[in-house]
């Protein structure tokens, strides 16, 4: 915020914030603001501000790009900047109110919507194509019922179904987390048994070998589907992203009065920069410089399912030697 006044546009008041979008100290307070704004992209600012005094007529400029200095690191935000002018009794302008916000983060969020469409698009449909070929192939065979390609287009295509219904259960999940609509049903159950339930179904699928340690006696007081809704995604990310990993370690333990779950496999870690991310909306991080399919929504939303128990969740990370995603969960 601050108050440029006459018509020399002298800068009256300006808080810190407005100073360190400006780059500047207090020490230009009763200076003209044609002062500071020097350089070429911004005479267009000074001219809009004269012509809001001239006029004494308001204007908003939306989503204007600057570069900020704060503790010698430079860092580009969007700004969107009111200037209100304050007349006096006879209707001339006294003064013009600057109001700055500060819209980088909404502008990122919008961003992330716009690719998040692009992403569920081509995630949607894939196994779409892909049903619709097996079909197509299908009806072709109607008429030679014992072809041997007759099971693997089946299979392929409840394997596409299976992909589109987890997809389509990421989005209601995140509509319902949006909404505040994800309902819990707890229960008091063996968290021992729920990752061996966990570990049978993966081992079915997966050629790794999930080894389960730890505390057999420990119970929660959860949803128990949404728990294995979690533990699930947690292994089923070990086994995409460390493909080469051949033991993935599932250990429970009590820790301060929490259960704790620990999913470790021996991948190519995450990088650092990273691992703040992981459990935002729609991020989908970059292994090793790939890009895996998905919607970037799992890791959120087992990170919100665990908040409504009032647990926590996290990523312990080294390159080179694998990752560790944990949770805990009140006992």
């Amino acid at each position: 915020i601050g108050v440029l006044r006459s018509s020399s546009l002298i800068i009256d008041t300006a808080n810190d914030d407005l100073l360190k979008v400006w780059g500047k100290t207090n020490e230009i307070i009763g200076k003209p603001i044609a002062t500071i704004l020097i350089h070429e992209n911004e005479l267009d600012t000074l001219d809009t501000i004269r012509k809001v005094f001239d006029s004494g007529k308001g204007f908003t400029a939306q989503d204007i790009a600057v570069e900020i200095v704060h503790l010698e690191e430079t860092k580009q935000c969007y700004l969107n900047v009111t200037y209100h002018p304050i007349l006096d009794q006879y209707g001339k302008t006294e003064q013009i109110l600057l109001l700055v916000i500060d819209v980088t983060q909404q502008r990122e969020l919008s961003l992330q919507k716009d690719d998040f469409i692009s992403i569920a698009s081509h995630e949607l449909k894939t196994p779409i194509t892909s049903v619709r070929a097996s079909l197509q192939l299908l009806d072709r065979m109607k008429d030679s019922p014992n072809s041997p390609m007759i099971p693997k287009l089946i299979d392929q295509a409840n394997r596409s179904i299976i992909r589109i219904n987890t997809l389509v259960d990421d989005l209601l999940n995140v509509g319902r987390l949006s909404g505040g609509q994800l309902q819990l049903s707890k229960s008091t159950f063996k968290v021992s048994e729920l990752l061996e339930n966990c570990c049978s179904h993966v081992r079915a699928i997966a050629k790794h070998q999930l080894i389960f340690k730890g505390d057999d006696s420990i119970a929660v007081f959860a949803d128990e589907h949404r728990i294995d809704q979690v533990v699930l995604n947690l292994v089923n990310n070990a086994v995409k992203y460390a493909p080469n990993s051949k033991e993935i370690y599932l250990n429970l333990e009590k820790y301060d009065g929490y259960a704790k779950v620990s999913v470790k496999d021996f991948g190519p870690g995450i990088e650092p920069d990273q691992l703040a991310h992981l459990f935002g909306r729609y991020y989908r991080a970059d292994y090793q410089g790939a890009q895996y399919s998905g919607l970037g929504l799992g890791l959120y939303i087992c990170a919100e399912i665990i908040r409504k128990h009032g647990g926590e969740i996290g990523v312990d990370s080294t390159l080179g030697e694998g990752s560790t995603f944990w949770f805990k969960l009140p006992i």
